[in-house]
């Protein structure tokens, strides 16, 4: 049997969009399980908006 990994990269080399595969996906970080991305990303734009403001003054 061959390798799972094998098989996608040669997979990944008759694919439009093939490179793809050289990209590396961060590792999930399960300490922020139960919080909401959502709010986290609206926070922190609010937070860079306000720091902008602050700085332009």
């Amino acid at each position: 049997m061959r390798c799972v990994w094998v098989e996608a990269w040669d997979g990944s080399q008759k694919m439009k969009g093939g490179e793809k595969i050289h990209v590396v996906q961060l590792p999930v970080d399960h300490s922020r399980k139960g919080s909401s991305s959502w709010l986290r990303v609206a926070r922190n734009a609010s937070n860079l908006t306000q720091d902008h403001k602050d700085a332009s003054r």
